[in-house]
């Protein structure tokens, strides 16, 4: 099992890669494990589940039958076939795969407490290295659902010490300075955490940044600190982001810091800005037109 190898995604379970070396396997099961891949990659996923399921009927090794139920449950699960994705799973027959993928399949429903019924207090950090990271960050999240600080910190610590890749320790990053900020009420605990997030710059996606960015800036505006805060928003350069959503998700919070601050002009210039966006998201949009209506009332 240690030979899996896991692309770590928010919304699914995706396998790569760990059947392809295996010549050993015979006939033509590596090749066609890929093309399964492939199906579900374009979208294909109820095809990709037929052919993941024949593939686990083959029976060729039992790692192979293994990682093709979990393909196919992630295949299910690409189609909301919860029941299905939790099917599959169970037939697993590696304890520590069968419960990475019953932890996918919850947390798309939000089952914190089935999670925790799942593995809690179980030692992930014993687990194939692919399955580690995902395991303790969806863990970590039903621990911070339920109020269960400790636990939630030791999962999301424990995450980041067990990725490489910038995204998801940003990620991980993320949850954390949330939980300190929202349950651990450790303001400090959650700036730092957001500001590892941040120092990750170029490296993670404009959205992972941006989302660490403004934590930090409202959270630092909070305690009067409105310079610093700008100066946190304005490494984001909102104008030349092309998604729309995180460049509205800037400017709204640059304005309501300005207008926190007293720089009512300032404010209105940035609200205005967020209106003339194409595709500026209907929330913002809103809210915006809203701030600009009562600015421009007052006397």
């Amino acid at each position: 099992m240690r030979t899996l190898r896991v692309a770590a995604m928010r919304n699914g379970i995706v396998f790569c890669g760990a059947l392809l070396s295996a010549c050993a396997l015979g006939g033509n099961f590596a090749q066609d494990f890929q093309s399964a891949r492939k199906l579900h990659s374009s979208g294909k996923a109820a095809e990709a589940e037929g052919a993941f399921v024949a593939l686990a009927e083959q029976k060729v090794s039992n790692r192979a039958t293994d990682e093709s139920l979990a393909q196919a449950a992630a295949c299910a699960l690409a189609q909301k076939k919860y029941d299905k994705a939790m099917e599959y799973a169970g037939k697993i027959a590696d304890a520590p795969l069968s419960k990475f993928c019953r932890i996918s399949i919850l947390r798309n429903q939000r089952r914190w407490d089935e999670i925790l019924a799942l593995c809690k207090g179980e030692d992930i950090e014993t687990w194939p290295d692919a399955l580690i990271y995902d395991a303790l960050l969806w863990r970590g999240r039903a621990y911070a659902v339920k109020q269960d600080g400790p636990n939630a910190e030791k999962d999301f610590i424990g995450a980041v010490r067990h990725t490489v890749l910038a995204d998801n320790k940003a990620f991980a990053y993320q949850f954390l300075g949330d939980l300190y900020r929202d349950v651990r009420k450790d303001e400090q605990k959650a700036l730092d955490a957001y500001g590892e997030a941040v120092k990750l710059g170029d490296a993670i996606p404009v959205r992972r940044l941006a989302a660490a960015a403004i934590a930090r800036a409202r959270l630092l505006a909070a305690h009067g600190k409105g310079a610093e805060a700008l100066a946190e928003l304005g490494r984001l350069k909102a104008d030349q982001m092309k998604d729309p959503y995180w460049r509205c998700a800037i400017q709204m919070c640059h304005a309501e810091i300005l207008e926190g601050m007293g720089r009512t002009a300032d404010a209105l210039a940035r609200y205005k800005t967020v209106v003339s966006y194409d595709n500026a998201p209907d929330t913002f949009l809103g809210a915006a037109k809203k701030k600009i209506e009562a600015i421009e009332r007052k006397p």
